[in-house]
Formats: C-alpha cells, structure tokens, sequence
C-alpha cells in the first residue's frame, strides 16, 4: 500500500470510524490531476506531478489536511459516497430481481411499475462512527413504503432478494 492511499484509510478510521481496504480507494490520473475515488465515487481532485507523489508523506499529508478543511464532517461525505455507491452499482439489478418475485407472488403491476427502490441512511442521528444503518426502499410514494435492512460491511455486498421481496410483502398485502 502507498503512502497516499495508507493516510487515507487512517483519515477514514480516525475520523469516521469507518475501516476502509486498500482495494476501495482508488487513485487516477486523468490530465493533469489526480483523481481519489471510494467506492468509485470522487473525494477529491488535486493538482499531480507525478507517481512519486503516492510516496511522498508531505504531499499526502497536505492531501488529507485538504480534505479535512473540504469536508468539515468527512464520515457525512464518506456516508454520502457509499450510499451514492450502492444506488449506482446495485440497485437496478436488484430492483429487477425484487420485482420479478414481485410478479410471481401476484402484486399489482401497476404498482409495480411504480415503485422506487433507493438504499438510505435509517441509523439513528446520535451515531457518529462507523458505517450507518442501511435499509432498502421501496415507495410508490403515497401508500406504501418499506425499509428493509441491508448490510454493507462487506466490499461486495450481498443482497437476499428474497428476503426483501418477502419483507415487502408483509408490508403491502
């Protein structure tokens, strides 16, 4: 792990009490910036010389104190990019499989066609370390509104389509 990328999970623990692997920041050059991504999401771009910067701990040590004066609550942003994160990569393949249990146990297309689906923050607002509570959405936005709990410990999240659709269920019949 380079120097830049090692401030950057100590930042994120240290400041958010969240526990980043090396393989959730990314670091790209795109013309003459450096581009720093979690979970595929921009933190920040800066002005880059070269490679040899990802070693140089007075470039990432003015790299960090950037993002703490850019970011006066850095685990809100970090929070903000995860959820970002999931909505962008999983929602669609998950709102797809939902609604197709959805289908077969006989729910109203109409309904179906409808409702949103959408991962949101349902930790309560005295949590301040750490990842939040993450729930599932799922709203037609007048009647019916489910949260189902998901976990998003893990760096590829694992999501039970079946569960959701059941907890749905209850909700709606």
């Amino acid at each position: 792990m380079n120097i830049l990328t090692e401030k950057l999970v100590e930042l994120a623990e240290e400041e958010a009490g969240i526990k980043l692997q090396e393989k959730e920041v990314e670091l790209l050059v795109e013309d003459s910036d450096l581009v720093i991504k979690i979970w595929g999401e921009e933190l920040i771009a800066t002005e880059f010389i070269d490679e040899d910067d990802y070693e140089d701990e007075d470039f990432a040590n003015e790299l960090v104190d950037a993002i703490k004066e850019e970011y006066y609550d850095f685990r809100e942003r970090l929070i903000e990019m995860k959820l970002d994160s999931l909505n962008l990569n999983h929602i669609d393949i998950l709102k797809d499989k939902v609604v197709e249990l959805l289908k077969k146990a006989k729910v109203d297309a109409n309904l179906l066609d409808i409702l949103d689906f959408e991962f949101i923050d349902v930790s309560s607002k005295d949590k301040d370390q750490g990842l939040p509570n993450v729930a599932l959405r799922i709203t037609d936005f007048e009647k019916v509104e489910c949260n189902c709990p998901v976990d998003i410990a893990k760096i590829n999240p694992v999501f039970d389509e079946k569960k959701i659709a059941d907890e749905f269920l209850k909700k709606y019949r």
